[in-house]
């Protein structure tokens, strides 16, 4: 369960461990009725260097 402000708590299938502080959270739902959820996260992290 992820909680959100001012909503309920809502189902939700993760993937991923979610460490750090929640910048932004889009929220969708397709023509057939899907739900998707995408979670911008800090992690404090700088930006990997390209090779």
């Amino acid at each position: 369960m992820i909680k959100l402000p001012k909503m309920e708590s809502i189902k939700a299938r993760v993937h991923r461990v979610l460490d750090g502080k929640f910048k932004s959270i889009i929220m969708s739902r397709t023509l057939m009725g899907k739900d998707y959820t995408s979670l911008l996260i800090d992690d404090g992290a700088g930006t990997p260097a390209l090779t």
